[in-house]
């Protein structure tokens, strides 16, 4: 991980099952024509070289500046206490702003971004923490746990409420949260403080092919009771009425929030319930209003709406053969087959019984907040900077920014303008009446598989209603009181040197190799980053796959080379050139014992598949993954700390 200081002129950033899920749009396929939518040392056992140099504590401080003026910075050293993302600057910036530090992952702060601030706030300098690794929802997760924050947190999930009001500054008494509705900043209210506030969002309800309904005169309905009247119809059409998503774990567990929303979860006791099991807090069992979600899930089970099986909208949904979908979401409103027929699609809310409480679930892309170290005295200016970069975010050109106005996303600020021709101009009523509701996430990390696998045996007959609720209090006490060190336990928090050791040494143990090399990510601006190269640091804890995924290199395989000890210190010295602009991104070497590779000699190196160039048709394939082979090790040392870190 490497940060870069930028000053742009005015012309000119999970449980991963349910991560993966809540991106799954429609697909286009059956023949489509298309569719439309929106190296220095290093501490730790074994011999380690690289491009560069660095301090004792992780990330070189080789910052680059781009798109405008140098800084004082520019080409300072920048190094964290843990090689983490609180990395301090050589110097103020030559306009005497101090730069704001803020992360971009998931291609969550662009430099269209940062021109789109400097046209309003053209002082303001940013500082741009890269992390490209595989768990951008981890990294902010784990980051805010550890208090190891920039100056501007972002994060696609507004994550632990009680480590918000540690790290992050109260915003509820700007004047720029006055421009966020009333609901979304409800959402966000913890004990009358608001530290977070989002950019757009989407909606996700039930998909209906919109064109079928407009040829045969079918009403669009406005309730359960609605729905299922309109099923023979539809079946006298020769029509499917129903296709379902199911090869994720994300979708029976979110059809299951987003059905019970209309009936329980949406209102104040059902709310309190989802914040209170997964802490164990209440129970599933006692809970009236589960009862009364389980009875309407059971419904949409019996009317055909949810079934087991795995209908792909690619196979069904958008070919025309079935007129209702149920996915989380989609990206595409039109498609257009072989034959040249297009189809519409549009978005109703899961429905209620009777049409009362109709309810959409609502997605927000990120969340930005302000690191409470501003407030300290001698951070004045960067706190003004970071205040007037939450009011640019507050404004309609900000959340543009953001998003970027041709995408398909509702604007969470007030008096937002939709017009006619948007997806969710169909259901404005009802994103503007409140009944939206966050996807279901937050605090349910490590119930939501076990829990899915629960809903998905009530969906298949094998559990009744009275059972499911049972599977859910006995779900919970074996998560509780299961251990989540499957893959050791780290008792100190590397730093990013460390951590990138830590994954050379377990992919050549995997690959039984005599060194292995690892490249680090840097910030090289223009949106290049190192997506095959270590991110970040690992953080003491108990090491689960979430933690994995957030510092392994994002590779599926391991690849072996055969050369000198001469070729393999010279690609080490050389740096890996990934984006072939000539400025490459550092490798860290480790060689098995420590040892001093001779040059006349031939090694097996050991590395993640793709971040060696030029030896292509001379590697060998190893069939693990970087994520495997890290945590093979990590769960081979069991309880360790740095000094445990060695290849023997």
């Amino acid at each position: 991980m490497e940060s870069v200081m930028i000053k742009i002129s005015r012309t000119k950033i999970f449980s991963v099952m349910i991560a993966a899920a809540m991106v799954v749009g429609l697909c286009c396929s059956c023949g489509s024509s298309g569719g439309s939518g929106a190296a220095g040392g290093s501490s730790g056992n074994g011999a380690s070289a690289g491009a560069g140099s660095t301090g004792n504590n992780g990330n070189s401080g080789n910052t680059g500046n781009t798109g405008g003026p140098a800084s004082g910075a520019a080409n300072g050293a920048a190094s964290g206490s843990n090689g983490g993302a609180s990395e301090g600057m050589a110097g103020a910036a030559s306009n005497g702003h101090e730069p704001l530090s803020i992360t971009s992952f998931n291609n969550i702060v662009t430099e269209e971004f940062i021109d789109a601030v400097h046209e309003v706030y053209p002082d303001i300098n940013f500082d741009i923490i890269s992390y490209a690794g595989k768990n951008g929802s981890g990294y902010a997760q784990f980051s805010l746990e550890e208090g190891d924050i920039p100056d501007i947190y972002v994060s696609t999930l507004p994550f632990a409420a009680d480590k918000q009001a540690e790290y992050l500054a109260d915003l509820s008494n700007y004047d720029f949260i006055n421009q966020y509705s009333t609901a979304m900043l409800n959402a966000l209210d913890h004990n009358g403080s608001i530290y977070l506030l989002p950019s757009g969002y989407t909606v996700a309800g039930i998909t209906y092919n919109k064109t079928l309904m407009e040829e045969h005169g079918w009403k669009v309905p406005e309730s359960l009771e609605e729905l299922e009247a309109l099923v023979p119809e539809i079946e006298k059409a020769g029509l499917k009425p129903f296709a379902n998503a199911m090869e994720l774990d994300g979708f029976p567990f979110n059809f299951f929030f987003s059905a019970g929303n209309t009936v329980w979860f949406g209102s104040q006791d059902g709310v309190q319930w989802k914040n209170a099991f997964p802490k164990g807090e209440a129970d599933a069992v006692s809970a009236e209003g589960l009862k009364d979600v389980i009875d309407l899930f059971q419904r949409y089970i019996d009317d055909g709406i949810i079934s087991s099986e795995n209908t792909p909208n690619d196979d069904y949904f958008v070919c025309g053969d079935t007129v209702f979908d149920l996915n989380i979401g989609i990206s595409h409103y039109s498609y257009t087959d072989d034959a040249g027929h297009t189809y519409e699609f549009g978005i109703m809310p899961w429905l209620s019984p009777d049409g009362s409480n109709n309810m959409l679930t609502r997605n927000v892309s990120r969340y930005f907040g302000v690191s409470k170290e501003l407030e300290k005295p001698g951070n004045e200016q960067k706190l003004k900077d970071a205040l007037d970069l939450m009011r640019f975010i507050a404004s309609p050109e900000g959340q543009n920014a953001i998003l970027g106005a041709g995408n398909i996303w509702m604007s969470p600020l007030n008096g937002a303008h939709m017009d006619e021709e948007h997806p969710y101009y169909e259901v404005a009523d009802v994103i503007n009446s409140g009944h939206t509701v966050q996807m279901v996430y937050v605090g349910w990390e490590d119930l939501i598989i076990p829990i899915a696998q629960d809903i998905r045996k009530f969906i298949s007959g094998e559990l009744s209603g009275d059972e499911l609720a049972a599977a859910f209090d006995e779900t919970y006490k074996e998560v509780s009181e299961g251990t989540t060190d499957d893959y050791g336990v780290l008792t100190e928090t590397l730093d990013i040197k460390q951590t990138a050791e830590l994954n050379a040494i377990a992919e050549g143990i995997a690959a039984d190799a005599d060194c292995a090399i690892v490249s680090l990510n840097k910030y090289h601006g223009d949106g290049l980053t190192n997506k095959i190269g270590v991110s970040w640091h690992l953080y003491a804890s108990d090491i689960d796959m979430a933690r994995i995924n957030m510092v392994a290199p994002n590779t599926a395989t391991i690849s072996v080379l055969e050369l000198t000890g001469a070729e393999i210190r010279a690609i080490a010295e050389a740096g890996f050139d990934a984006d072939g602009n000539g400025i490459p991104y550092e490798y860290v070497l480790v060689t098995k014992q420590g040892s001093e590779l001779e040059d006349g000699k031939t090694y097996r190196l050991a590395f993640p598949t793709g971040s060696v160039i030029g030896h292509e048709n001379d590697e060998k394939l190893i069939e693990i993954s970087a994520q495997t082979a890290l945590g093979n090790y990590t769960s081979s040392l069991g309880t360790f700390d740095a000094a445990d870190i060695s290849w023997q």
